[in-house]
């Protein structure tokens, strides 16, 4: 039960990353063909990704980043222990 939250956490952040990188897409009147052509990936490609159809890997979403001209930063943070650490 909780790799299936962990999944569906992460998809969702997945999704703000790729909602986040159309509208940069959009604000530098970029289309998908152009971003498809950068890529070497077809326009319905881009188009089934950015309406979320497809769950990109992380490495997809940063090559998409790039040809939008964007970077796409992580961070690493502990997450919340529901259990007591034992010492090492």
């Amino acid at each position: 039960m909780r790799s299936i939250r962990r999944r569906v956490a992460q998809n969702h952040r997945n999704q703000d990353l790729v909602r986040k990188l159309v509208q940069e897409r959009k604000n530098k009147c970029l289309n998908q063909e152009e971003i498809a052509e950068k890529l070497g990936v077809s326009q319905s490609l881009i188009s089934r990704i950015e309406n979320l159809e497809l769950h990109p890997r992380l490495d997809q979403i940063r090559e998409y980043a790039e040809a939008v001209g964007c970077e796409v930063h992580f961070d690493v943070r502990p997450v919340k222990e529901t259990f007591p650490l034992i010492p090492c």
